[in-house]
């Protein structure tokens, strides 16, 4: 059966009424009515006796109008399982539980609508940029779907449905996008009983989100009828005090006072009798709640109190009516942006309050990035330990003259159980330095002694990690690396010249080298602070490609005018995060058991650039050396 036929069956329902009708004593619109009805009251119907009363044979002829004019097959089960699924409205539990559990059984169904949308939609990467939101919508009866799954908790299966998908460049647009093209399927398909529902946007459930505006019109209708019902009350009460105050007065009336006529007094004035008020108020309830109040989510609750001599209390929220206990209330509601609510109080006898304004602040956390950041695990990885390698990881954080650079002594720390675990290296032949450790004499001393001990001529492979600050010479054609003693105003003579470092590890003649640099030359740290009070911008004119020997392989932070960031959810620089998390085995993307340098750079770049964008940054990792190259191999 196919989706028009299949989505058509399960709302038939509410179509009827367009059916070509044999007889004018046939009321399909009345049947509909009336079935809806029932089913709304939890009341066992009988289809057939129901036809009866409104002009068809039988159930099934009013079935088989519907086949003949949508030409469409429909079993007499199918047509009746629509009804017989829902519950009385009262006993439905629209709650946040059964929101997603009704997300897990479409997201997971049988259907190739969600299939589609997670194997093929959702790695749809034309055009990133242009469009970041992805979004999947479908037609379903809302109150069905939540009546059979409030009665069966374990169910699996949802009625069949349509569906689309769509993309765009913000989170609004492609909730536009969806709603309109649902809106289209919904006339195409002639679906009347259905509504478009928004299920997911970026692989995050946002079927909740959506169920307030969707209840919108049934919300209103329920709010319309118990204002109606509180008026009737309300006109009530106002004749039962109409009375009563006519009652004591007519009394009172009665009681005259008695003549004597033997005995002349002067006669005093007599006193307007005034009929007292013991049992009625006058006075309007007293709403106590706050004028401004923040709530952390966009479904929020608030309590609020209300005084006043009568017993009987009404409280409305923009109109609503809402439940008064003991003089309490609570207001419930829906906004993903600040909003203002109007309260007004009502006693027995008909005194209105004031309205009162409260502004509902609605501030939303934002710790989406944090939870989807995976801590960084080296032990995820295994491979060959290798004698010839040796490895010089340096992280310098804390500068003894300039701003900090955060988080680079922990990459340094971390990396060096990457290196172990990743590259299999030696503990022996490993030199961490941090900081302190990290001078520049000490560094030159590690360079032109412990480094000289290793280095076996076209024997050793070398891995070089550096994570602290870089800066450009005045005329932006050499490039440094400053060590935790280093100076910027004075950078050829107390910082380690990029150029310098490489020819005289070239002079060693080692049999490979792979660097990896989390610095920048842009003047600015990781936390966008300027390295020098007054320096001003430097146009980078060094050529990075330029004098690195065919065996070296160098991994770059950022391009040379780019600031290479911290990453705070992390608490490492994003270069560093992403460049572990790769060796762990993410950037494998054929998953051969081996990355080259070209997959390594791919995955980084994806990745770093997003988090930095999310910054407002923009930084993009860089590779000199050969993509094709296998950089490491795990098991």
């Amino acid at each position: 059966m196919n989706k028009k036929i299949f989505n058509l069956l399960i709302s038939f329902c509410l179509s009827l009424f367009i059916f070509i009708s044999d007889s004018n004593a046939k009321d399909a619109d009345g049947l509909i009515k009336e079935l809806v009805n029932l089913a709304e009251r939890g009341h066992e119907i009988n289809f057939d006796d129901e036809a009866k009363r409104f002009g068809f044979k039988n159930f099934s002829e009013a079935v088989k109008n519907y086949e003949k004019e949508f030409e469409a097959k429909l079993s007499l089960k199918e047509a009746k399982s629509l009804f017989n699924d829902m519950l009385p409205n009262e006993e439905i539990r629209y709650t946040k539980e059964n929101a997603d559990k009704l997300f897990n059984i479409i997201i997971n169904s049988k259907y190739r609508s969600a299939k589609r949308y997670k194997k093929k939609y959702l790695k749809w990467d034309v055009w990133p940029e242009k469009y970041k939101y992805k979004g999947f919508v479908i037609t379903m009866n809302i109150q069905r779907e939540f009546s059979r799954i409030t009665k069966k908790p374990d169910i699996k299966t949802i009625t069949a449905h349509t569906w689309t998908w769509w993309a765009a460049h913000s989170r609004e647009g492609v909730i536009n996008k969806l709603m309109n093209g649902c809106k289209r399927d919904i006339k195409k398909y002639k679906i009347p009983l259905q509504e478009c529902i928004i299920i997911d946007i970026n692989e995050k459930n946002v079927l909740y989100e959506f169920l307030p505006e969707i209840r919108t019109a049934a919300v209103e209708e329920k709010r319309i009828a118990k204002k109606k019902k509180m008026e009737e009350k309300i006109r009530i009460l106002r004749e039962e005090r109409k009375k009563a105050e006519e009652k004591a007065g007519t009394k009172i009336a009665k009681k005259e006072p008695t003549k004597k006529p033997k005995k002349k007094v002067a006669k005093k004035p007599k006193e307007e009798f005034k009929p007292e008020d013991k049992d009625i108020d006058n006075d309007a309830p007293v709403i106590e709640i706050a004028e401004a109040i923040t709530v952390n989510d966009a479904s929020y609750e608030i309590e609020g109190k209300v005084t006043d001599k009568s017993k009987k209390i009404y409280v409305e929220v923009d109109g609503r009516l809402v439940d008064v206990k003991d003089g309490n209330f609570t207001v419930k509601g829906y906004s993903p942006v600040d909003k203002e609510i109007t309260i007004e109080a009502i006693d027995g006898y008909g005194n209105r309050s004031k309205s009162k304004i409260v502004k509902i602040v609605i501030d939303i956390k934002d710790t989406d990035i944090a939870e989807k950041l995976e801590p960084l695990n080296p032990s995820k990885i295994k491979t060959k330990v290798s004698e010839n390698k040796v490895a010089l990881i340096i992280g310098i954080e804390n500068y003894s003259d300039i701003v900090k650079a955060s988080y680079a002594k922990a990459d340094a720390q971390y990396f060096k159980e990457y290196v172990s675990k990743g590259f299999g290296v030696e503990n022996k032949n490993i030199k961490l330095i941090v900081d302190e450790e990290a001078t520049f004499i000490k560094i030159n001393k590690i360079l032109k002694k412990w480094l000289v001990s290793k280095i076996i001529a076209d024997k050793t492979e070398l891995i070089i990690f550096y994570a602290g600050h870089g800066l450009a010479s005045k005329d932006g054609k050499e490039l440094y690396l400053l060590p935790q003693d280093g100076d910027a105003d004075l950078l050829s003579i107390s910082s380690i010249s990029r150029s310098s470092l490489f020819n005289e590890i070239k002079n060693l003649n080692p049999k490979s080298v792979t660097i990896f640099l989390d610095a920048c030359y842009s003047g600015s740290s990781r936390d966008n602070e300027i390295l020098l009070a007054d320096a001003r911008p430097v146009r980078i004119v060094a050529d990075e490609q330029e004098g690195i020997p065919d065996n070296f392989t160098i991994f770059t932070a950022s391009k040379l005018n780019q600031i290479s960031s911290g990453l705070k959810e992390a608490n490492h620089g994003i270069f560093s995060y992403y460049l572990m998390k790769g060796l762990e085995g993410k950037a494998d993307s054929n998953k051969d058991k081996q990355i080259t340098n070209g997959e390594l750079l791919a995955y980084m770049d994806q990745n770093v650039s997003q988090k930095a964008a999310e910054l407002g940054r923009q930084q993009n990792p860089s590779l000199s050396g050969d993509p094709d190259q296998v950089l490491m191999r795990y098991r």
